[in-house]
């Protein structure tokens, strides 16, 4: 997403032509009319250029490969599986949704922002536990501490 819109670049480069092609003046402008953080001089000034090389100041759309894994209707579909049934793992969910399972850890991760973790299994402990923990519980930092030496506090 781009930080200025189309709008707040026409109205830059309107004040960049009225204001005797000065580009200080027309961020202050800017800076008084929409009551935001100015573009800098030196971005007001790529957008004059490019306004006069092609008659906008938008970015032209990229060359290049289009996306074929990460689509939005991949990503609804991998959204609404997830919603189904959590549990399912990537492989099982990639077969399911005919994706390739690098597209899926790819759309589970940039899209969607979930992160892999692994379940881990540890003991429950008890009130009788706490007698068999060891004298490591009760360690206290004491005036001589050398933590406190080399710090000052704790």
């Amino acid at each position: 997403m781009e930080r200025f819109s189309g709008a707040d670049r026409a109205l830059c480069v309107r004040e960049f032509y009225k204001n005797g092609n000065s580009a200080t003046v027309a961020r202050r402008k800017f800076c008084s009319i929409r009551h935001l953080n100015a573009p800098s001089t030196r971005l007001i000034a790529k957008w004059v250029k490019k306004f006069e090389e092609t008659g906008s100041t938008l970015e032209k759309p990229k060359s290049g490969r289009p996306r074929t894994s990460r689509t939005a209707e991949n990503v609804d579909s991998v959204t609404q599986s997830i919603r189904d049934d959590p549990n399912l793992s990537i492989r099982k969910r990639a077969v399911a949704l005919n994706v390739h399972r690098s597209s899926l850890c790819r759309i589970l991760h940039k899209d969607l922002k979930l992160h892999p973790y692994k379940i881990q299994l540890v003991q429950e402990l008890k009130p009788q536990d706490a007698g068999q923990r060891g004298p490591t519980q009760n360690i206290k930092h004491g005036e001589g501490s050398t933590t406190q030496k080399k710090f000052g506090h704790l």
